[in-house]
């Protein structure tokens, strides 16, 4: 769900507020390895271990975000307009984040094989990143706007 507001406070000034909530539910049902045991050692492969730990911990998920953000558009002549922002964004861990079970390398290689090429193990209890951002553009240009430089450090 989502709601915005926007109000033209006066001919220079245009606020806009925006507010979003977001429910993400996960879960994954129980997993096996390729081998039902532990493998034999020096190469030892510790899939029962990992399955066995993933199974037993709670894999049903629900997040509950909440993004929000303000703007305030300034138009200070017919070749400038600045604006300030600030906004909070609430991303949940995605499915390889939150539910890859295996230390064994080459079930992280298969699960990662289109990302960056490392293996990574996921973490069921992660929680949602949270971002805090403040923002000033600067909006150069021209009456109509033939030519535009827009600056925006945040």
């Amino acid at each position: 769900m989502f709601a915005e507001w926007e109000r033209q406070t006066s001919a220079q000034w245009l606020t806009l507020l925006g507010l979003r909530y977001e429910r993400v539910s996960t879960d994954a049902d129980p997993v096996q390895g390729y081998a039902p045991t532990n493998g034999p050692a020096p190469r030892r492969n510790w899939q029962l271990r990992d399955s066995t730990a993933f199974n037993a911990a709670d894999r049903s998920k629900q997040d509950n975000n909440i993004d929000l953000s303000a703007l305030a558009h300034y138009m200070h002549d017919d070749n400038l307009d600045i604006e300030f922002g600030l906004a909070r964004k609430v991303r949940s861990p995605n499915l390889y984040e939150r539910y890859t079970w295996s230390t064994w390398a080459m079930a992280a290689g298969m699960n990662n094989f289109v990302g960056d090429g490392n293996g990574y193990l996921g973490d069921v209890n992660l929680k949602p990143e949270k971002a805090h951002t403040v923002s000033v553009g600067l909006d150069w240009h021209t009456a109509e706007k033939h030519w535009q430089l827009k600056a925006t450090p945040f």
